[in-house]
């Protein structure tokens, strides 16, 4: 096998893994390294006016990184590896609404003749819920700024551009956004 069909092979198999995580249902929320909805009560009854539930960015960055090394560290010269993401957006939760709107309009005449129209507009949003819950219509995730991979092979040019295809390719991010360097022997 090549070395090009190796590094598609372990970018797909990356990939494959990352996807599984990442979609899991809501669930499986220990794994995801979130709160339940219905732990989470108090922040979500102040931002339901916004209809958008913003998460902590923190445990997803963490989660990718765990899965970069573990998957990463099974690159053959690469050695020890430590990764570090960097997250332009935190995820959003889109919660189901219920729009009420009310339109009321009066037409006034004066007595010289003169018409004006005044027109009200009430707009009544209430958030669905399901049980004591909130529903999820969708939970984007957040957007990747840019990846750092700091490994023992991290010097080896052919190593290099293996890891910055593989971590380009899973993530969907350009190769300009991750960095690879060598790391430092204590």
């Amino acid at each position: 096998m090549s070395k090009k069909s190796t590094a598609l092979f372990l970018a797909t198999a990356i990939l494959g893994v990352m996807i599984t995580v990442i979609y899991e249902k809501p669930e499986n929320d220990a794994l995801l390294g979130t709160e339940s909805f219905a732990q989470q009560s108090s922040p979500i009854v102040g931002e339901v006016l916004s209809k958008n539930v913003k998460e902590p960015q923190d445990t997803y960055a963490v989660q990718i990184e765990k899965q970069l090394e573990d998957i990463l560290k099974n690159i053959q010269g690469l050695g020890s590896v430590e990764v570090m993401v960097t997250l332009k957006t935190s995820s959003e939760k889109i919660l189901a609404e219920d729009v009420n709107l009310r339109k009321n309009t009066v037409s006034e005449m004066d007595s010289q003749g003169g018409t004006s129209t005044v027109t009200e507009e009430d707009e009544i949003n209430n958030v669905i819920m399901s049980g004591s819950s909130p529903y999820v219509i969708r939970e984007d995730m957040p957007q990747i700024e840019g990846v750092l991979v700091v490994a023992g092979g991290g010097d080896n040019i052919g190593v290099k551009n293996a890891v910055i295809e593989a971590v380009s390719s899973l993530l969907d991010i350009p190769v300009h956004k991750v960095s690879v360097f060598k790391m430092e022997n204590k």
